[in-house]
């Protein structure tokens, strides 16, 4: 009895190449964001979300890729991007000022755009009935935008939204925190990055510390650290103007003008 071969089979992809995290025991665990492929990053507030992506951040304008970040509202501090080491110059920054309608629609533009090795997509501090509106076909619309491209999309929730068109699902928590001085301040903290999807037999943590662009003791020779001059009234100022003479304008010579 003959045999008819069969050349139906299963598709195999290739697996996509990675960015990385800039973090070696987060690389160790999750092999970095795959390119062309979704990476959700979820966790409550104060978890780690921020950190985690400023260092996504870094390391992709440390390579010369040009990055984009969409924020939902307005939370992205550049001061503290600058000091992890994202080169601001290669960072293009939306804000849409808490519309997640807005935010969705730019981030379709940018990912259609191509150019771009990163796209970060914050709704962290959305409302939560703003993130129900948001259809689950927006998010199969930017999976099959992003394939076969060399861009990572990665999105910032409080919860999963992407759900099935995520190829990566990160959980972070915060472990624990260390606090300074009389008045607490937290100096620094550690946070746990659990992969979710896919599972994975153990997660990755990493170590996020203070940073203060406030000199606290400044060089003596620093002019910014010299003491400044009393700041004087209203009536002080008015008093020493009126004591001043009266100069004779230079239009007319005769002293009578300065009367």
């Amino acid at each position: 009895m003959a045999t008819i071969p069969s050349y139906l089979s299963w598709k195999q992809s290739p697996p996509p190449e990675t960015l990385s995290t800039g973090l070696g025991d987060v690389d160790s665990v999750i092999e970095g964001c795959p390119r062309g492929r979704i990476t959700e990053i979820t966790g409550p507030l104060s978890s780690g979300r921020t950190s985690l992506l400023h260092s996504i951040l870094a390391e992709a304008s440390r390579l010369g890729e040009f990055c984009a970040l969409v924020d939902g509202t307005n939370a992205f501090d550049p001061a503290t991007a600058a000091a992890v080491g994202v080169n601001l110059r290669r960072l293009i920054w939306v804000r849409c000022a808490g519309n997640a309608e807005h935010a969705m629609r730019a981030a379709d533009l940018l990912i259609h755009s191509g150019g771009f090795g990163l796209i970060a997509l914050d709704l962290c501090e959305m409302p939560a009935h703003a993130l129900r509106r948001i259809p689950l076909s927006s998010w199969y619309r930017f999976r099959r935008a992003v394939e076969n491209t060399p861009c990572a999309l990665v999105l910032l929730n409080r919860d999963p939204q992407a759900r099935t068109c995520a190829s990566l699902l990160l959980e972070m928590k915060r472990e624990r925190a260390a606090f300074t001085g009389s008045t607490p301040v937290l100096e620094k903290a550690a946070f746990a990055v659990i992969p979710r999807k896919p599972l994975r037999p153990r997660g990755a943590e990493f170590e996020a510390r203070r940073w203060c662009n406030v000199r606290c003791h400044p060089h003596p020779g620093d002019r910014r650290a010299r003491p400044r001059r009393p700041a004087r009234s209203r009536a002080a100022r008015f008093l020493r103007s009126s004591n001043r003479p009266r100069r004779t304008p230079s239009c007319c010579p005769s002293p009578a003008c300065a009367s």
